[in-house]
């Protein structure tokens, strides 16, 4: 969860976030025995970050980003645009920053929060929270900035449960206390020793430090029988380490034991959380991991996809099976791509030796080894620690092609059009789109099928050229944006900083000339914008800059009949001067947020890979 901030402004240019570094909490029990916490005071301090700002350039509107399993889930302009004295829009959709799905994200209006905000201004908490199964005892994300000194957090809980603090961060460099205060008070400090790095996954823009904070009854016999049990280590878990606090049951664990094969356990281990574990919420609104009753009424339909997968990473890694989380889209009307933001749903994926195997803990049920039609000609990014990977299942299928076609003068573009071919079953769910829900979605769809893939490429006025064809072939006009730059002679460059690499092309477009492009809307594109005709073959592509300093991307693939799997490489050879600005020009748009899991950095000798 991502504490509130509030909003300072120094320059027209700078926005200063304002989030807590103290946090008083205190945890109690009702006449029926029931613990509760409830978050007393919140201090704040300045910090600079820009994980929750956008459109800061224009300075019209900012936007917050919270989980919506959070406290602030509920927050509709009372606490906090009481605070702020300005009116707070809720609305859910995907987070455009982040690889987790659905995210409840809230408007304020940017220059009002500034008449507003007071120094020493902070959010309190207004209602208490049952954390009678723990799984919704807080964690708090602190995130970091070179003006972060300190974060401390008071915690008071009865004489009957202990308090434990786990600090998961990306700080290599960080001083840890835990102090006894009085009547029951730990304080527990937090002294980063230097400017944190931020974490190579998620790049600028990840949050970099969880504070996770454990309660355990000092009294054995006190423990919860029933699904609490199973739900306490879940408050444990993190996105990429998971960990496993509590044993899990006894039947469970002999089946484990006696299987023979790795595939057999995950097998066990995946139709166990999917038929036991349910994401639920009950009268007060709580929402956490508990057994499956007779008596739900607010199951979800696919339960919380991102905990049960980091549960059953857990489970696995004590078998020492190495199962990772994966990200998917399985909403082909909403297919973008394979970018951070464009997945809805999270599953595992399992190496075994040879090629991936995906599985799938919620009610969809996806065994390993099994295909699943809901992920066919999908991207999967599997979140591997060190090394995200992309692998699209089924790698055959039919995918878009794109032809741009566009004519440029000297001062200005004189016409560009578009030819989308669609094939398969694409093509049979763009006719139905033309078919049933009118052009106007038909033009929507292919528009968003080709932003997801290529942003600096919008299509207007898109038209069916030949209905015969067995595939779908439409025409637009093109609005190349920002693909073409201006050249020192008058005539246009071909720039292409869609992902961050240039189509194999003319190196200039002179007055009156024709240039033609055509490349399939796939992972080449994502990664290389590979020239027209590169097969899926491992295949190097020159990335041409009009100074003459060479380029080279190469992508390798490793692919059988049913998978590919990608990964790329670059090598910059440089010039002093102009060339090295147009090297780290390329870097930057690699670098973009667009790209989260691919980083580059400025080569630092004439030959870098």
């Amino acid at each position: 969860m991502l504490c509130l901030p509030a909003v300072r402004a120094e320059t027209p240019d700078r926005l200063e976030v304002s989030i807590a570094n103290r946090i008083e909490l205190s945890v109690s029990r009702d006449r029926q025995g029931e613990l509760f916490w409830h978050e007393t005071r919140r201090q704040d301090l300045r910090i600079h970050t820009r994980a929750v700002i956008r459109d800061l350039a224009e300075a019209r509107r900012f936007y917050i980003f919270d989980d919506e399993n959070a406290p602030f889930d509920k927050v509709r302009g009372n606490r906090n645009g009481r605070s702020l004295g300005v009116p707070v829009l809720k609305m859910t959709g995907p987070r455009p920053d982040a690889f987790m799905g659905s995210w409840t994200w809230y408007v304020l209006d940017w220059e009002q929060a500034l008449k507003n905000f007071r120094p020493g201004d902070f959010f309190r908490t207004d209602t208490e929270r049952s954390c009678r199964d723990f799984s919704q005892f807080p964690s708090y994300l602190v995130d970091g900035a070179d003006s972060l000194e300190a974060f401390e957090l008071r915690l008071t809980v009865p004489e009957d449960l202990n308090a434990s603090f786990e600090w998961n961060s990306s700080w290599r460099d960080v001083r840890t206390s835990i102090e006894k205060g009085s009547d029951g008070e730990q304080i527990f400090r937090v002294t980063p020793m230097r400017t944190p790095e931020p974490l190579a996954l998620h790049g600028d823009n990840d949050l970099l430090a969880r504070l996770v904070i454990h309660l355990s009854l000092a009294d054995s016999s006190l423990v919860p029988e029933g699904p609490v049990g199973f739900t306490r280590w879940y408050g444990s878990l993190t996105t990429l380490e998971p960990r496993l606090d509590q044993p899990f049951p006894p039947d469970l664990s002999t089946e484990l034991e006696s299987a023979e094969t790795d595939r057999a356990r995950l097998l066990m281990m995946t139709r166990w959380v999917a038929r036991n574990i349910r994401y639920v919420s009950d009268t007060r609104e709580m929402r956490g991991l508990v057994s499956a009753s007779p008596d739900e009424t607010l199951t979800s339909r696919f339960g919380d996809c991102k905990a049960k997968s980091t549960l059953l990473c857990a489970i696995s890694d004590r078998y020492s099976i190495p199962l990772h989380m994966a990200l998917v889209n399985t909403d082909d009307r909403h297919m973008r791509g394979c970018r951070a933001g464009d997945f809805n749903h999270m599953i595992v994926a399992w190496h075994n030796g040879n090629d991936w195997e995906f599985g799938d803990p919620t009610d969809r049920g996806l065994d390993f080894g099994v295909p699943n039609p809901d992920l066919h000609a999908h991207p999967v990014l599997v979140l591997q620690p060190d090394n995200p990977t992309i692998v699209y299942i089924d790698a055959e299928a039919e995918l878009p092609q794109l032809e741009l076609s566009l004519v440029a003068r000297r001062d200005s573009l004189a016409r560009s059009e578009a030819r989308l071919i669609l094939r398969g079953s694409l093509a049979s769910r763009g006719r139905e789109y033309a078919r049933d829900r009118k052009d106007l979605d038909l033009s929507n769809w292919l528009a968003t099928l080709v932003g997801g893939y290529c942003p600096s490429v919008a299509l207007r006025d898109i038209r069916i050229e030949d209905d015969r064809s067995p595939d779908l072939i439409c025409v637009a006009r093109a609005d190349m944006g920002s693909m073409l730059v201006k050249g020192r002679r008058g005539d246009y460059l071909p720039r292409f900083p869609l992902t961050g690499f240039s189509l194999k092309a003319k190196d200039r477009i002179g007055d009156g000339e024709a240039l033609h492009l055509s490349y399939p809307l796939h992972l080449k594109l994502q990664l290389a914008l590979a020239a027209p005709g590169l097969t899926p073959a491992a295949d190097s592509l020159d990335l041409g800059d009009p100074r003459g300093a060479s380029y080279t991307a190469r992508v390798i693939c490793a692919e059988d009949t049913a998978r590919m799997e990608c990964h790329l490489r670059l090598r910059a050879g440089t010039q002093e001067g102009q060339d090295r600005v147009w090297v780290e020009d390329l870097i930057r748009a690699m670098n973009d947020e667009r790209n989260n899991y691919f980083r580059l950095s400025s080569p630092d000798s004439d030959s870098q890979e």
